[in-house]
């Protein structure tokens, strides 16, 4: 073999072994995605608009926040009581009896369905009270839930005017100004006084207070269904 042949065939040797010649065999190769088309790897598939819709619909699940008692407001006499409407309900009435003060009352309850819709009023639980008056019954109506109580008393409970706000059913909450209607009991003590549920998500639960031959004192209840 010539000096030139050879010079060639050490030069070809070079050209096919050098790392990362082009060509050669000793270049590294492609790893990771997008590396076979030399295209930059991706950053994270896109969030859809649909999940990202879905994440910010607000939640039905309860916060499973504590249970709110608010003080009961008239005399101290009687007995300590508290009517609830239990798991699972709503408070959307009184009912009792009535003459110059409130002789006697209970709770009147709306279930709350699996789709978070309110079933039908229902009284849950018995009375506290005596038997004077005549029997009376105070409600929010249909699709509103009772969030407060303006109340009239001294010695004695006078009356109780149920508060109610419109109930949500995929939110499972309340909204809108509290709307005070209806009355139970009498008219007389000077005195008054507003109790309201702190929560949008927790409701009017039952009632608190004290009891005897008349109602005494009267405080609410709220808490989540």
């Amino acid at each position: 073999m010539g000096r030139v042949e050879l010079s060639v065939c050490l030069l070809v040797s070079l050209l096919l072994f050098t790392p990362n010649a082009p060509g050669g065999a000793w270049a590294q190769k492609p790893t990771g995605p997008g590396a076979a088309t030399g295209q930059a790897a991706p950053a994270g598939k896109p969030e859809s608009a649909e999940a990202a819709k879905a994440a910010s619909r607000p939640s039905a699940a309860p916060a499973n926040d504590p249970t709110q008692r608010t003080p009961a407001f008239g005399g101290s006499g009687g007995r300590d009581f508290e009517l609830q409407c239990g798991q699972g309900y709503v408070l959307t009435g009184l009912q009792g009896r009535q003459g110059m003060v409130i002789d006697r009352i209970g709770v009147l309850c709306r279930p709350v369905r699996p789709d978070g819709s309110l079933g039908s009023e229902t009284t849950v639980g018995g009375e506290v009270g005596g038997r004077g008056g005549n029997a009376a019954t105070v409600s929010c109506g249909s699709g509103r839930v009772v969030s407060a109580l303006f109340i009239l008393y001294g010695t004695y409970v006078d009356s109780v005017q149920i508060g109610c706000r419109t109930w949500h059913a995929g939110t499972r909450s309340m909204s809108g100004a509290i709307a005070y209607g209806q009355k139970l009991g009498g008219s007389g003590s000077p005195t008054p006084q507003r109790i309201s549920c702190g929560s949008d998500r927790q409701p009017g639960a039952g009632i608190l207070g004290r009891a005897g031959n008349v109602v005494d004192s009267i405080g609410l209840v709220c808490n989540e269904p």
